[in-house]
């Protein structure tokens, strides 16, 4: 099963992590894995070549992980949230349609600390 974390602080996504497999087909043929890997990539070629923000980005066979460590200003704040909203939009909507084989769960921090894990 792949499993998808999102980590919001103060509302804003600050990290994705994407890992393991989901099974649905052979190696190679697998349609869940092909289409959450095309959507983090597209995720990650996106936030680095229409914004200015800073970010830790890792891809390798199965995971995925992206952390914001700068949002930049303006315009390419509202970008960096839109495009990591959009990724979100798609991981729910593969697990909408393959829910055996992925899960996403949030988890939201404030700026007090405290946590909530959401689905």
């Amino acid at each position: 099963m792949i499993e998808a974390e999102i980590l919001r602080k103060d509302g804003r996504i600050n990290a994705v992590n994407v890992r393991g497999h989901a099974l649905y087909g052979p190696y190679g043929k697998d349609i869940v894995c092909a289409g959450v890997s095309a959507l983090c990539q597209t995720c990650a070629e996106s936030l680095n070549k229409l914004t200015e923000g800073k970010f830790s980005i890792e891809i390798d066979r199965g995971d995925f992980h992206i952390e914001v460590l700068d949002y930049g200003s303006g315009d390419d704040m509202v970008k960096i949230n839109v495009l990591l909203d959009g990724l979100v939009i798609g991981l729910k909507s593969i697990e909408e349609s393959y829910p055996q084989h992925i899960k996403v769960k949030e988890r939201r921090i404030w700026h007090d600390g405290s946590s909530a894990f959401c689905t």
